[in-house]
């Protein structure tokens, strides 16, 4: 087995979208880091690969018992096992997981680009693995959200904000506020409506355009509708916060 050594990693928890576990390039000042002082690196099989990256399901028993307390982390002086932690790769992609101790990766993380470099190095001299996977999976079945597709970690945790905002917006069952909020997006289209129609059609006429992509548009609408919950203000508060204290 091969293995990487004082391996940074920036753990993303219980993200099933590989999408979310974001590169480096993306990592804030305020991420919690990790160096693995020694790592086991794994040729796997595309579909492994890809259900590891974008589920939440338990890993084959092979796989466990492979990697099953070969990774060390320094803790002061001493020199301490950790069970089932690795890096994969398909041959196109990388990503380190971490099950706590338990069967599912709970943890995921990209890696620093000089250490994607050392594992595509080694890449050709492991032998590629692959084990049956303990539930079905399909990864031809894996449907890629396009919504967010090409937004980068701000805008994806904006744009989830914004969602949260729209389903409580939901619960309201005011038609007044509805369409003032409808308004707001688009004053246009808003001024088409009448109050005669359901509360919950005019709400999906608006969840329907916020939900596709992402503008200047949407981030302003975004700054004026979490205005209505404190918990959602807090949050946009401190996406702009993290946008001061990238790496890069």
């Amino acid at each position: 087995m091969q293995y990487l050594h004082d391996v940074w990693v920036n753990w993303f928890e219980d993200e099933k979208d590989g999408s979310a576990v974001y590169h480096y390039h993306e990592w804030n000042k305020s991420d919690s880091f990790e160096v693995l002082e020694q790592v086991p690196v794994l040729s796997v099989s595309e579909t492994l690969y890809s259900y590891i990256e974008n589920e939440l399901a338990p890993l084959p028993n092979d796989l466990i018992e492979m990697v099953e307390q070969e990774t060390f982390i320094r803790k002061g002086y001493r020199r301490v096992r950790i069970d089932y932690v690795a890096i994969l790769s398909d041959g196109r992609d990388i990503i380190a997981f971490h099950t706590d101790g338990g069967l599912i990766p709970r943890k995921k993380s990209r890696l620093i680009p000089r250490h994607e470099q050392e594992v595509y190095k080694l890449i050709p001299t492991l032998e590629c693995v692959d084990f049956p996977l303990p539930v079905k999976y399909d990864r031809n079945e894996f449907r890629i959200n396009r919504n967010t597709l090409g937004l980068t970690r701000r805008e994806r945790r904006l744009r989830q904000t914004l969602m949260r905002a729209m389903e409580q917006l939901k619960e309201t069952d005011n038609v007044s506020e509805m369409i003032y909020w409808f308004s707001e997006w688009d004053s246009r289209h808003a001024r088409t409506l009448s109050r005669q129609v359901p509360i919950e059609v005019i709400w999906q006429q608006l969840y329907d355009e916020v939900e596709v992509g992402w503008t200047k548009k949407h981030e302003q609408f975004c700054h004026e509708i979490v205005k209505m919950d404190a918990s959602l203000e807090a949050e946009w508060q401190r996406l702009q916060e993290e946008q001061k204290n990238k790496l890069h």
